[in-house]
């Protein structure tokens, strides 16, 4: 899996990276500029990668609804809090969160502490959250939950244990223990 936080100005007509990013199988695309990434996801579909889409907060003031619209059939994943995805369901003019699936297969909407739901074209499944014992900092929690959520996903496991692997780490990154 490779990480692509992209430029975080506006790239412009600035290159992709060289043919080494090719090598993975799944590209994750975080907060940076819509365009570049629009671009970077045309990109890794032709060479057939697997893309997961992380706008994260930016959704609310770097993207705009045509760049999501274009990028989000080219996803594979897509990851947001309950307001982000609430964004793109408006965006993708669909009435639900689970509509979205028609454009991208799996939607997952991390609740705090209500856990985590994953929505895909079968149906969804939610894994129950807690409260942290004592909140240390919440800089890091969505970053700890992908990671713990693609740790379970690339171990195998199904989507319910994924998305209770992401919560948990979350919380862990909340109390401060990593």
């Amino acid at each position: 899996m490779l990480f692509q936080q992209g430029p975080m100005a506006a790239s412009g007509p600035s290159p992709l990276p060289g043919a080494w990013w090719r090598s993975y199988r799944w590209l994750h695309l975080g907060t940076g500029d819509p365009a570049y990434y629009l671009r970077l996801a045309r990109a890794a579909r032709r060479a057939r990668q697997r893309v997961a889409l992380d706008p994260a907060q930016e959704i609310f003031y770097r993207w705009d609804r045509p760049t999501f619209r274009a990028i989000l059939p080219l996803a594979d994943i897509l990851f947001g809090n309950r307001a982000e995805i609430a964004r793109a369901v408006a965006w993708s003019e669909v009435r639900r969160p689970d509509d979205l699936v028609r454009l991208v297969p799996l939607v997952v909407r991390t609740e705090g502490p209500a856990g985590a739901t994953g929505f895909f074209r079968g149906g969804a499944v939610h894994a129950e959250g807690r409260r942290p014992a004592r909140r240390r900092t919440l800089v890091g929690a969505g970053d700890a939950f992908r990671g713990g959520f693609y740790g379970a996903w690339f171990a195998g496991e199904p989507l319910a244990g994924c998305l209770a692997a992401g919560h948990r780490a979350a919380i862990a990154r909340i109390e401060g223990g990593c």
